[in-house]
């Protein structure tokens, strides 16, 4: 302690005597970047001009010195000046400590520890230190934020509105998550390491994604339809106040942590739907003819013709020009603005999707207008024109299905005559063998053989009509029956070619989600695989963002659906003159971006067996005003390709998965690794999750034809690759997935899903152990009551989380009851009972809930809904709501709807009360 005080006392005083006085501008709070080592104010007080150059260290208060670099002399007039890159470039880092060569590299910055920076200002003839300042730095490297629950692409259903609960997949492969009304839970894991001593609060933002926006877009471009920040604890139970989730809508969330005010993490982006929309409802089956050959009574026309898209419109190609599309037109007027929402009171949105076929051509447009649109975001409003190759696969699917179909009905129909007589010339056989006529039932065999492989197998004819119907051997069936032109299989060829707002997705690890205004090509001719996109990536808001270029490609060999190998590069810059920034934000800089990668699939035996990886580098400029970097470790021609900065950092990740389908006993194995170090980043992918070292297996299964399925996994993974945390933390987790569903039986849903985070500390002040988890116990149950329909469902989930100090623990158990009845009048009432048991440390709360409706056509035109909601959470508030809804469709194609909500709330203290009303009109229409 003497010898401190002795070092700061020498230092004052030289600080005193210093020839050249030196300002330091203290970096952002947690962190500490080399770019922030020359962010000075140099004051020359003399009447002398010096020759400088500028020496800063980075000293941890246990590893001692850390980094060492100096820059380029230059000249320092008389008077103040402040330091600009082109004064100081280059910069050469001189020494770092050889433990850490890594961290300096990869992530330009310093490791976990208490720092003392200082800069120097050295007199270049002679050596002699002109001016000095040091200042004292808390440096955090922690690992992000993970997002839990809801999973990505969930589709949330209310209880209430499922009258048989779905296997926990649905048809296009999204998990299936029931709740009580709008009473989410939403569940991450901390960021790591963190002391116990120190409190960590998180935001939660949720976003209405709006058009074909994807959910990163709509988390910056959309006001919030729900904010709330000052959270303690890592599950949050969405509250009784804010306003409910709209059926059939998309919503994206994301999570911030902060530590005293400043933010720390920020997880990746999720997306959830709430509740099916129509073209997501279960479609009855036709029905099954009887009567033809075996193994091919369920394959009559209306049923192949069920397994082609039937969803597929005319596209018209007797004619030359074709116009189509749909629209929608949604307006909300309510008395206030939500509760913790940035949603105005009235808005409009308008969506449209025109269609232009030309020559068999289709050219779709997609439009978003809306009056929510605000200057302070990223752009709402949007306008895209593209090729649309779904479309066409969709006309040319129903033009196959319209022509093979009479085909292959005929040659059934066939086949059915001749396997009558096959039938029929088998009893005969069979009534000679009785009286002994050995000569004729000789010939009557050989005619039988005949028919027989006439006929030939109904399990090969099956799969040949499984074969036409097969969406990758579309193309190839065309030809068969001869019904494409050349010029629509050379268009079959570009996968995609788009102007203006599209959302290009390349792969998981180098561009997936994020906007780009400007043009989108992706194009396979032959076995040959080529794409690109540019240019804008987001626009330049004051002190928030800069304007933002980026540009794409890809080539290689190969469909990306198919066996492939692709080459991925990006590059993406921000113009650091496109927005004014305030001096005091220290976290804007405009930032450029190099990535590059390597991405392949090979599927065998049928794409029974599948083996994919992917490896990419990175290098991020966090600032491109920073100076120039001098490092002989660097080869001269990537010095000149990419310009390295001081602040830019280089590293990679490369991933690993393998899976095996076993058709025999319905099993299907994957396994998989995953290394993303700690510096690679990718604006093409934001937010994503680094310093990742994870190996993950799964299995799922299906037992008595898919009556019971049953799905495993297990993963973990561990942070500090480059030993630059305080600590190593290790996350494992468990999901066991069982579906059982039996005819006539009530079926079961059970999900268990436990998640572990430790890390290697062994201060208890210092040592993490987190246990989250998540059951849920699902039971319905279909019968017949009397002349109505009934069904029950029955719902219970727990999702808890503990620490090791039980500071932040939580848990919220949801118990809810269900209740349909359908009548043939027809009406339909739906009742829930649900109740929530919340439990934070200091407190238990209990919410009541309730909730009744009524379905019925009014004149046989009208759709009707009415109903009303009750919630009350013991000794602190309550929630009534009442809400009518009419649906009208006029000629087929255009629909009306019109709902509205009254709801009031009120606390028992009466500090917050509010009524609320709002009316919704949505029109939809198609061509």
């Amino acid at each position: 302690m003497k010898i401190q005080l002795l070092v700061l006392f020498t230092l004052v005083n030289f600080i005193a005597d210093a020839q050249v006085i030196v300002q330091f501008q203290q970096p952002p709070q947690y962190q500490f970047k080399l770019e922030d080592m020359w962010k000075v104010t140099l004051t020359n007080p003399t009447a002398t001009v010096y020759q400088v150059y500028l020496q800063g260290t980075a000293v941890e208060s246990v590893s001692g010195l850390i980094a060492d670099a100096t820059t380029a002399s230059f000249t320092l007039n008389p008077g103040t000046r402040i330091i600009s890159s082109f004064d100081i470039m280059p910069i050469k880092v001189n020494s770092t400590n050889g433990r850490y060569d890594k961290v300096i590299q990869n992530i330009g910055g310093v490791p976990s520890g208490e720092y003392e920076i200082c800069v120097s200002v050295i007199d270049a003839n002679d050596g002699t230190i002109l001016g000095i300042q040091c200042l004292q730095q808390e440096v955090m490297n922690l690992t992000q934020l993970e997002l839990l629950s809801p999973e990505d692409n969930t589709l949330i259903e209310d209880g209430k509105e499922v009258a048989i609960v779905s296997p926990v997949e649905d048809d296009e492969n999204r998990i299936t998550q029931i709740v009580n009304g709008s009473y989410i839970v939403f569940n991450w894991l901390p960021p790591s390491p963190v002391d116990l001593s120190r409190h960590v609060s998180y935001e939660i933002r949720i976003t209405e994604m709006l058009g074909m926006q994807s959910s990163y877009d709509a988390i910056q471009s959309n006001p919030a339809f729900y904010l709330q920040g000052n959270i303690s604890a890592t599950i949050f139970q969405y509250p009784s106040f804010a306003r409910e989730f709209e059926k059939g809508k998309h919503y994206s969330w994301q999570v911030k942590a902060y530590l005293n005010g400043v933010l720390i993490s920020t997880s990746e982006v999720r997306e959830f739907s709430f509740g099916k929309t129509e073209s997501g409802q279960i479609q009855k089956k036709p029905a099954m003819h009887s009567g033809l050959p075996g193994g091919l009574s369920g394959l009559t026309r209306g049923e192949y013709s069920n397994y082609f898209n039937t969803a597929a419109q005319d596209g018209g190609f007797e004619n030359n020009f074709v116009f189509s599309g749909t629209g929608k037109i949604e307006t909300q007027a309510a008395r206030r603005e939500g509760l913790n929402s940035e949603v105005p009171e009235r808005f409009t949105n308008l969506e449209l999707y025109p269609v232009l076929t030309i020559y068999g051509a289709p050219f779709s447009s997609n439009i978003l207008l809306s009056s929510q649109q605000e200057a302070s975001k990223q752009n709402l409003n949007s306008f895209g024109l593209k090729f649309d190759l779904e479309t066409l696969k969709s006309n040319l699917t129903k033009r196959l299905q319209d022509k093979a179909g009479d085909v292959i009905q005929s040659e059934l129909e066939s086949k059915k005559s001749e396997l009558e007589n096959m039938t029929a010339l088998q009893s005969k056989v069979d009534e000679l063998s009785e009286a002994g006529g050995g000569q004729e039932i000789d010939s009557l065999n050989k005619i039988l053989a005949l028919l027989e492989e006439k006929v030939g197998s109904a399990e090969a004819l099956k799969s040949e009509i499984e074969n036409i119907g097969n969406p990758e051997n579309l193309k190839e069936n065309l030809e068969k029956f001869n019904l494409i032109s050349g010029f629509e299989s050379t268009l079959m060829s570009i996968q995609s070619f788009g102007i203006g707002t599209s959302y290009p997705s390349y792969t998981p690890y180098t561009l997936s989600g994020v906007p780009v205004s400007g043009v989108n090509i992706e194009i396979t001719p032959a076995f040959f695989y080529l794409a690109f996109t540019g240019t804008l990536n987001q626009k330049a808001i004051t002190n928030t963002s800069f304007k933002r270029n980026l540009f794409a490609g890809r080539f290689g060999i190969g469909g990306k659906d198919e066996s492939h190998l692709h080459f991925t590069g990006l590059y993406a810059k921000d113009d650091e003159y496109s927005t004014i920034i305030d001096p005091s934000n220290l976290n804007l800089t405009p930032k450029a971006n190099y990535v590059l990668g390597l991405e392949g699939e090979l599927k065998l035996f049928d794409d029974k067996f599948m083996i994919e990886g992917e490896a990419v580098a990175s290098m991020l400029t966090r600032d491109t005003r920073a100076a120039d970097l001098e490092s002989e470790a660097i080869p001269q021609f990537v010095k000149k390709l990419v310009q390295p900065k001081i602040s830019s950092s280089f590293d990679f990740m490369y991933s690993a998965k393998s899976s095996y389908n076993i058709d025999e006993t319905d099993t299907k194995v994957s396994v998989g690794m995953k290394m993303i170090g700690p510096g690679f980043t990718t604006l093409g992918v934001p937010n994503l999750q680094t310093d990742y070292l994870g190996y993950e297996g799964k299995i799922d299964q299906k037992l008595f034809n898919k009556k019971i399925s049953l799905s495993t996994s297990l993963k973990n993974r561990r942070d500090n690759l480059i030993d630059w945390k305080s600590y190593t933390t290790t996350t494992t987790s468990l999901n066991i997935n069982l579906g059982v569903r039996f005819p006539q039986l009530p079926g079961v849903n059970i999900i268990y899903s436990p998640y572990f985070q430790k890390n290697n500390a062994s201060d208890p002040v210092k040592k993490i152990d987190n246990r989250t988890t998540m059951l849920s116990v699902i039971t319905s149950y279909s019968y017949p009551v009397l002349e109505f329909h009934s069904s029950t469902n029955i719902l219970f989930s727990l999702q808890q989380t503990k620490t090791l100090a039980g500071i932040n623990d939580f848990s919220t158990g949801n118990y809810m009851l269900t209740q349909t009845a359908s009548f043939d009048l027809p009406v339909t009432f739906a009742a829930s009972l649900g109740i929530i048991h919340l439990k934070p440390v200091s407190a238990f709360s209990k919410i009541t809930t309730f909730d009744f409706s009524a379905s019925f056509p009014v004149f046989e035109v009208v759709e009707s809904l009415l109903g009303f909601r009750i919630a009350v959470e013991k000794d602190k508030n309550k929630k009534f709501g009442l809400y009518a809804g009419a649906s009208v469709s006029v000629l087929d194609n255009i629909n009306f709807d019109l709902r509205l909500e009254q709801a009031t709330y009120s606390e028992w203290d009466f500090l917050t009360e509010y009524s609320d009303l709002i009316i919704r009109f949505t029109l939809q229409a198609a061509l």
